[in-house]
């Protein structure tokens, strides 16, 4: 008897454009580059990413992979290609952004969370503008250090959102929710974005103009 074939993994989003160059990676068929792409702004999925959600009453004693996670709620820290998020006194996730998918371990207080959430980057000058109609929040405080985050609803949906880079010609901000939504998430994105001409993109995308200092 032939063994059986692995059950492919899916992300929860998809976009009806055609790929030009796809890559097959930890069982998810992740596209890199997609045809008409254009110049920005760009709606990208990144929920093929790795991810982690971190619970423990002493949270500040752990140490994934070497690295110390924020103090207080509500705060984040970009270290090895990793987005380290403190969420509240009990509760951290960790978005791997850049390279290999490390080794975590399989039991408390780590929780894979890969498969069950949507992660979204948003890249461009006009993401501010765009994201202003979209949430409720504010997120574009000049005063405050990158990067930074604030959770809350995007159209309506509870999400977590993150800036990376903020410029007058550039902004890079992540947005995590549910599985469940994630296609109603991206489609109300691209809606709202029409006005700035946003479009899906590729993974490459961001990992070839986000700046070298998030690795």
């Amino acid at each position: 008897m032939n063994p059986p074939a692995p059950f492919p993994r899916q992300t929860p989003i998809f976009f009806d454009e055609t790929p030009a160059e796809i890559e097959d990676r930890e069982g998810f068929r992740v596209v890199l580059r997609y045809e008409h792409e254009g110049g920005g702004p760009f709606l990208i999925d990144l929920s093929h990413r790795p991810k982690w959600a971190i619970r423990d009453p002493h949270l500040s004693r752990i140490r994934p992979h070497g690295m110390v996670l924020p103090e207080s709620p509500e705060a984040c820290a970009l270290e090895n290609g990793f987005l380290l998020l403190r969420l509240t006194e009990y509760h951290a996730q960790l978005w791997q952004l850049f390279g290999p998918s490390p080794e975590m371990p399989n039991a408390f207080p780590y929780t894979d969370t890969t498969d069950g959430n949507t992660l979204l980057a948003l890249m461009g000058q006009d993401i501010p503008a765009l994201l202003e109609k979209a949430a409720p929040v504010d997120l574009w405080k000049p005063e405050q250090p990158l990067p930074r985050m604030v959770q809350g609803p995007v159209f309506d949906i509870p999400s977590i959102l993150a800036v990376l880079e903020q410029s007058p010609t550039h902004s890079i901000a992540l947005l995590a929710c549910g599985r469940s939504y994630g296609q109603s998430m991206a489609e109300n994105l691209i809606k709202t974005g029409e006005g700035w001409k946003m479009r899906p993109a590729g993974e490459r995308v961001f990992t070839n103009y986000g700046s070298p200092a998030f690795r």
